[in-house]
């Protein structure tokens, strides 16, 4: 049976590690961002060993949790990741709950307005060719979220801002924008 939360800023964020750490708990927490960002925190006995966000895994994926600043979460008990599966070791987990403790929240990555086809109007042909861009960098959702996105644009302009923002990395989302850019054009 899944648990559900709900998260206000990033001090409640950890709080729930750290209660999921005291109890002992064994299973996956998956946190959905305000910014609709997916994290994903493997508990085994109470102990964090593993760690995946903004495409990052382990310590990196660590650091980064510090842009986590509100969200959901679910924690699903007894739902593990392969035994198998390639990991790094990560520090002990008080160290990591003492590190997050003390760490400040840092703000999420603004993704620049995107002004290259001013007033052009969002068609369907564009619309495959956004998802398709945008599943290359976050995967299956992209769907889901291009819909949502999709309802309230204006333009293709703020549609391909708005998806840009959803990856999340600078880096990436420059990225996308330019194969976007690239595929569509003079749109």
């Amino acid at each position: 049976m899944d648990d559900h939360y709900t998260f206000e800023d990033y001090s409640a964020f950890v709080a729930l590690l750290r209660q999921f750490s005291h109890q002992k708990r064994s299973g996956m927490l998956f946190a959905a961002t305000d910014a609709n960002q997916m994290a994903r925190i493997e508990f085994q006995r109470g102990n964090i060993s593993d760690v995946s966000f903004m495409h990052k895994r382990g310590s990196m994926a660590l650091t980064l949790l510090t842009r986590i600043h509100a969200g959901k979460a679910r924690f699903s008990e007894g739902v593990l990741s392969e035994a198998n599966a390639p990991r790094e070791p990560l520090a002990h987990t008080e160290d990591i709950l003492d590190y997050l403790d003390k760490a400040q929240p840092l703000p999420a990555p603004a993704a620049a307005r995107v002004e290259k086809y001013p007033g052009t109007a969002l068609t369907p042909a564009h619309r495959e060719v956004l998802e398709e861009m945008l599943a290359e960098h976050i995967g299956p959702v992209a769907g889901v979220i291009c819909e949502e996105h999709f309802a309230s644009a204006a333009d293709l302009d703020s549609a391909l801002t708005a998806l840009a923002a959803e990856i999340g990395d600078r880096e990436h989302a420059e990225r996308f924008v330019a194969q976007v850019q690239a595929r569509l054009g003079s749109a």
